[in-house]
């Protein structure tokens, strides 16, 4: 026989709203995002690109990031963070992600502790929450949320 069903969980505690961003404009807000040109991690192919380069917008209520391929098969993309515009310690975080399951794309949303840039803590030590990653069939799964710190991190 199979378990009863259980009851639902009964609902998160409501505090305080720390931060919100409702892309209810017509661009990024830079004073809640910046973005990350840094080199790419993790074997990945694509160049990340600032603004004006049509790999990041803000319409309807959403931010779009976009993959583009050049003619030369060079691809370019967009990386936003909240790195030095927000961070907090405890809360409750939501958000609403449409992300597509395509080869050769790994679209994320994670958070990292503040401390990433500290040469005394660094990554993985900092903290990590892969909140959703998306990438096709990699380790069997469609999608995953993991935790990274100093005594848990696959791939160190």
């Amino acid at each position: 026989p199979s378990p009863a069903p259980s009851s639902p969980p009964p609902p998160l505690p409501k505090g305080p709203l720390l931060w919100s961003d409702e892309f209810d404009g017509s661009s990024i807000d830079e004073s809640k995002w910046m973005h990350d040109n840094s080199p790419p991690e993790n074997g990945e192919e694509q160049d990340y690109v600032g603004p004006g380069r049509g790999t990041s917008r803000v319409a309807d209520g959403s931010l779009a990031l976009t993959a583009r391929r050049s003619a030369d098969g060079a691809v370019t993309s967009a990386r936003l963070t909240t790195l030095w515009r927000f961070n907090f310690t405890y809360g409750i975080v939501e958000a609403r992600v449409r992300a597509p399951l395509v080869a050769g794309l790994w679209p994320a949303f994670w958070m990292l502790g503040t401390d990433l840039l500290d040469p005394n803590t660094g990554w993985p030590a900092c903290g990590e929450i892969d909140v959703m990653e998306i990438f096709g069939t990699r380790r069997g799964a469609a999608s995953c949320s993991t935790v990274h710190n100093s005594r848990h991190s696959w791939g160190t």
